[in-house]
């Protein structure tokens, strides 16, 4: 299964951004409502590179997830990185949600309801041995006729530790 996920991203499914590298092959998370898959740009970084962390985020059929443009009381996707003196994390960045129309409520939403990428840009800081980096991303799916409980699912990159080259 997440070769396949993968190979969604290598065709270009994934919203015009870049695609997977072969050797930075994603690893899939089965949530209640949708797949996750978690692969990073780089294997290895020293203090002071930049890293890009990606969520690769496949609703079920029939599912949507609120986009984080959606205005109102509405349960937004969002990715939250766990604090760490390791790195430094910017804003998650993730694509424009499309437009849903709920005719029972006659609204419509920003949604996403296919496959779609959040991208997490981060600074290593400081680090003498391999990092883990870990954090969350929380969101509620609906169908057609019922949104269900909010969920959350953990997520993690570990990163080795590059030589520092000398001069």
């Amino acid at each position: 299964m997440p070769l396949l996920l993968a190979l969604v991203f290598v065709l270009g499914v994934g919203g015009g951004q870049r695609a997977l590298e072969p050797a930075k092959l994603p690893r899939a998370i089965t949530a209640k409502q949708l797949t996750v898959t978690i692969s990073q740009s780089v294997t290895a970084a020293r203090p002071g590179a930049e890293v890009s962390l990606f969520v690769d985020v496949f609703p079920k059929p029939k599912m949507h997830v609120y986009a984080p443009e959606q205005k109102g009381g509405y349960i937004r996707i969002t990715l939250d990185l766990d604090k760490s003196a390791a790195f430094k994390a910017g804003a998650p960045v993730f694509p424009k949600g499309a437009d849903y129309y709920f005719e029972p409520l006659g609204e419509t939403f920003k949604v996403f309801d296919a496959a779609f990428r959040i991208r997490q840009d981060a600074r290593i800081l400081a680090s003498a041995r391999p990092i883990t980096i870990t954090g969350t991303l929380r969101y509620q799916a609906c169908d057609d006729q019922v949104c269900y409980r909010p969920d959350e699912v953990k997520v993690s990159w570990t990163l080795g530790r590059q030589p520092t080259v000398a001069r």
